[in-house]
């Protein structure tokens, strides 16, 4: 009976032995842990530049060395947009550096793809191969490394699920339209009725405040969490479902001076 006991616990040792443990490469970073660092930094990066800039939750990525094996050092890797449209990514390097790679392709994450850094090039890894994404484009992995990390890793993250405003402008040029619009504003037109219960119940519903009206058209203008022109006209269709608006809009504007405003919220895209 012992020598069975035995011969059990061996084949459970050796089968649990035999077991190869896949490394997680990639893991997300959600945007309430990036860094003020590089919030900073992506808003200095953009500053001069019109429109609606959002930082996305990044990755972290791990440090490869030529011959395949891991370091102790990982980069962080944010991308940046212009509304909906990929800018760039952000790499914050374990030293703190940090760099933009305005010529970087977004990439798309699926089964048993994920991205490393190796000699200062961010690599794109799947099945098929190897693309640099960000770095000396002509550079290419060993064929045996890129076969060793799809067997033995894999990725559990995806690049921009979450998007962090951070940087805006009060006046801007919508640049699908070239209508130049107030991004923090909505005007409305009430129907006839209780207007002071309407302004209230209007505040509530654009989670902004009453701004200023012109009371004999019955027109008021809202301040609203600042948005694109694609954003605050699908808030303005909504406010047509309410009975008691009549007509919604946006502040559209015909001179060309703009002010400018800077901050860092999270807005849910």
């Amino acid at each position: 009976m012992k020598r069975i006991l035995f011969l059990i616990c061996l084949l459970l040792v050796l089968s649990a032995c035999g077991v190869e443990k896949t490394l997680i490469l990639n893991k997300n970073m959600d945007t309430e842990n990036i860094s003020s660092e590089v919030l900073n930094a992506a808003n200095e990066h953009v500053f001069t530049n019109e429109g609606f800039y959002y930082l996305g939750s990044g990755i972290s990525v791990p440090e490869v060395t030529s011959d395949g094996s891991l370091t102790d050092k990982t980069i962080n890797l944010y991308p940046l947009y212009l509304d909906d449209e990929f800018v760039s990514y952000i790499k914050e390097n374990a030293d703190g550096e940090i760099n933009f790679m305005d010529d970087a392709e977004e990439v798309e994450f699926k089964d048993n793809s994920f991205v490393i850094d190796c000699e200062g090039n961010v690599y794109f890894i799947d099945e098929s191969g190897d693309t640099v994404i960000a770095g000396d484009k002509t550079k290419r992995l060993d064929k045996k490394i890129i076969e060793k990390l799809v067997k033995d890793s894999k990725s559990d993250a995806t690049l921009g699920l979450r998007k962090r405003l951070v940087k805006w402008d009060e006046v801007v040029t919508d640049f699908k339209t070239g209508i130049r619009y107030s991004s923090n504003r909505l005007v409305v037109v009430f129907e006839e009725g209780d207007r002071d219960k309407m302004v209230s119940d209007f505040a509530e519903f654009c989670n902004g405040k009453f701004k200023s009206s012109i009371k004999s058209i019955g027109q008021y203008t809202f301040e609203v969490e600042p948005s694109s022109y694609l954003k605050l006209n699908e808030l303005a269709e909504k406010a047509m479902q309410l009975d008691y608006v009549k007509a919604a809009h946006l502040d559209e504007q015909k001179d060309q001076n703009s002010s400018s405003s800077s901050s860092v919220k999270d807005v849910e895209k």
